[in-house]
């Protein structure tokens, strides 16, 4: 993974918790370059994640240069899990077609012993398999 695609995914991540997580309020102005100073990031990664945060609806790009956060209602909320099942039902179409059967087939063990890696490793052993899944999926 490149230094820029690092720095995007850790602005992405970062933006998008504070979105989640109302720090950062519908209609929120979202200055590229107070944003790259805050996050410690140069605007290049910053435009990729605000990028991905507008494909997510969480960010609206329509209004010209300047990003705000996106309003929410129940209506949007509907309409970006529909779009949202749409397009993971085709990424794992995609990946079941292009992966490493025996990468797959070893996480299928693992996640069958889950319930004991939550009782020896606890939730954050158990989300780390998940990330594993997740990498290995976005890998496929």
């Amino acid at each position: 993974m490149t230094l820029v695609a690092r720095a995007s995914d850790s602005a992405y991540e970062a933006l998008r918790e504070q979105i989640l997580h109302w720090r950062l309020l519908p209609g929120t102005p979202l200055s590229e370059i107070e944003l790259a100073e805050r996050l410690g990031v140069s605007r290049t990664p910053l435009r990729a994640a605000l990028a991905r945060l507008a494909l997510e609806g969480l960010v609206d790009t329509s209004r010209g240069r300047t990003g705000v956060v996106s309003d929410v209602s129940a209506s949007s909320i509907t309409d970006l899990f529909e779009l949202r099942e749409a397009l993971e039902t085709q990424a794992a179409r995609l990946a079941a077609r292009r992966c490493d059967p025996a990468v797959f087939d070893e996480l299928a063990n693992r996640f069958a012993a889950a319930p004991d890696l939550l009782r020896t490793g606890g939730s954050d052993a158990y989300y780390a398999l998940v990330g594993e899944f997740d990498a290995a999926h976005d890998d496929a």
